[in-house]
């Protein structure tokens, strides 16, 4: 054997050698880590274990606080507690200004006049619901003996919300017209089509009422809900009244003061014959006839339901399937706040109400306010409530009355 050949076989030794001493290394560190995972695993199955243990325990504990019954209340603390759930419930918390501070009493004062109502409520005046504080086991159901009749102009009208106090409608005041051109002939420049704004602001409506704390505290009855229902109910009252007959000055514009509104005369002067309603659906444009209702009050559709036609029938029918009367194929709304028939009147009125008339309610301007302070030394609460809505006719020609003349 050559010299090179030894040192070829010495330097593969060499390198045989050395490769196994690497791999005996891999194995301990392979060895060593796996017990690192291994002593990991374990500690984590403890870990594991404990938190087990903690929320049995946390399971149990409850538990036994559930089991254990709070002392009852005193007469004292209960009638607390309802008087502090009546005062949460008659609060609005949203309700702030611009500077993010709760309104008071004076700051709503001090804005801009708005039509007001106040109440106040004592246990020696049974007109005043003083009735309401009788013992527990006298009935606790208020008999609303005023029959609240609501218009029905928000429900068919076009409703906008808005963030401001008013809405800036966009409206075309004459149509555009075109004309037949020769060939090669000029084109003459359409000036006719023109554009307005409507402008409809918002008004506010507020109502206060007081309550004294002997009231609160001995009443039977539940007081927050009913002054919330009674107040919501006149707040639709009064609002459907202005959309009818609002005069646009501090409250919504009312449909029967726009002077833009075409009528028919009846042709009777104390009465609305039949052909009176045929003559007005038929003066009305097709495109508003398509989706019209008629607006009446409950008396003068009273006198419509009894008329007939030259083939006898009524003129007034109403479908089995539906609650509504109906004339001339149209949906009849019953409204108290519509004229009654009378000489020189305007009891009835038929138009598209989603496309001409508009009503706007203002995000956000609800509030309800409790005041405990300002009447403190003659034992009463105020509570405020207010809300603002705007209405407006925004498309005249969309609507028809009957003037009960000759």
């Amino acid at each position: 054997m050559s010299d090179i050949e030894k040192k070829a076989d010495a330097l593969l030794a060499e390198e045989i050698k050395k490769s196994q001493s690497r791999m005996d290394k891999f194995e301990a560190d392979k060895e060593k880590t796996n017990e690192e995972i291994l002593k990991t695993s374990e500690w984590k199955n403890a870990q594991d274990a404990r938190w087990t243990e903690l929320d049995e325990n946390i399971k149990k504990l409850d538990e036994s606080i559930k089991s254990v019954k709070a002392p009852p209340m005193s007469e004292k603390e209960e009638k607390a507690q309802d008087y502090e759930k009546f005062n949460d419930s008659l609060r609005y918390a949203g309700m702030v200004n611009a500077k993010g501070i709760r309104f008071d009493k004076n700051e709503l004062k001090s804005h801009e006049p708005f039509e007001s109502e106040e109440k106040m409520m004592q246990t020696n005046v049974d007109v005043r619901a003083g009735y309401l504080t009788l013992p527990p086991e006298y009935i606790k159901e208020v008999l609303d003996q005023l029959a609240h009749e609501f218009s029905p102009v928000r429900g068919v009208a076009r409703n906008f919300r808005i963030s401001s106090n008013r809405l800036q409608l966009p409206s075309k005041t004459a149509r555009g017209v075109f004309s037949w051109v020769a060939e090669a002939g000029a084109i003459a420049e359409d000036a006719t089509l023109t554009f307005g704004l409507e402008d409809i602001p918002t008004h506010d409506g507020m109502a206060t009422a007081s309550v004294s704390y002997q009231m609160l505290r001995d009443s039977a009855f539940d007081l927050a809900g009913y002054l919330k229902q009674e107040y919501m109910e006149a707040w639709s009252v009064g609002e459907g009244t202005a959309f009818v007959n609002g005069t646009g000055i501090g409250e919504p514009e009312g449909l029967m003061v726009n002077a833009d509104i075409d009528h028919v005369h009846s042709l009777n002067a104390a009465s609305i014959p039949a052909d009176a309603y045929l003559t007005t659906l038929f003066t009305l444009k097709e495109k508003y006839a398509n989706n019209a209702s008629w607006l009446m009050r409950r008396a003068t559709l009273g006198t419509a339901a009894v008329l007939k036609g030259g083939d006898g029938q009524y003129l007034a029918i109403r479908f089995p399937d539906r609650p509504q009367f109906m004339i001339a194929g149209l949906p009849v709304l019953q409204s108290p706040d519509m004229p009654a028939v009378a000489a020189l009147a305007y009891p009835v009125l038929l138009g598209d109400f989603r496309k001409g008339y508009a009503v706007v309610d203002q995000i956000g301007s609800g509030i309800s306010i409790t005041d405990p302070f300002t009447n403190k030394l003659t034992g009463q609460i105020d509570y405020l409530w207010g809300f603002s809505v705007g209405g407006q006719t925004i498309i005249p020609e969309a609507f028809r009355k009957i003037l009960v003349s000759l």
